[in-house]
């Protein structure tokens, strides 16, 4: 699988640009999907200011628009998708472990700022 370098969440689009291209999907039981863990990286410990949160939840949100984008143009019913984007945007996700309090309720208005953008372009789908 291609992933996008430089990118956080850089798997989430490419696993869905395969799914729309296969032909059968099969769920299975077990975990194959393994993350590498080392030091220094964002998913370990690596953000520590708001500026720093607020580019991963950017990057995070990009890649999701992609992927409602795909999921629209394949005709599928979106709105998991978006709550699946706002259940992953809070300030008790990973990105924001290392934050102070003060830069919390900064990432935390940003969040709400975001969801509210985002609510104003939605399309509902019936």
């Amino acid at each position: 699988m291609f992933c996008k370098e430089g990118y956080n969440h850089e798997d989430i689009s490419s696993r869905h640009k395969l799914y729309l291209r296969a032909n059968k999907i099969i769920a299975i039981p077990d975990m194959l999907y393994v993350y590498r863990v080392r030091s220094g990286s964002m998913s370990n410990g690596g953000i520590h200011t708001f500026e720093k949160a607020k580019e991963v939840l950017s990057t995070f949100i990009m890649t999701y628009r992609e992927i409602i984008y795909l999921a629209e143009l394949a005709n599928l019913h979106v709105d998991m998708y978006y709550e699946a984007m706002f259940d992953k945007m809070n300030v008790n996700e990973w990105y924001a472990w290392g934050l102070n309090d003060e830069d919390k309720d900064t990432l935390g208005k940003y969040i709400e700022d975001c969801k509210e953008k985002i609510n104003k372009f939605r399309i509902q789908k019936n």
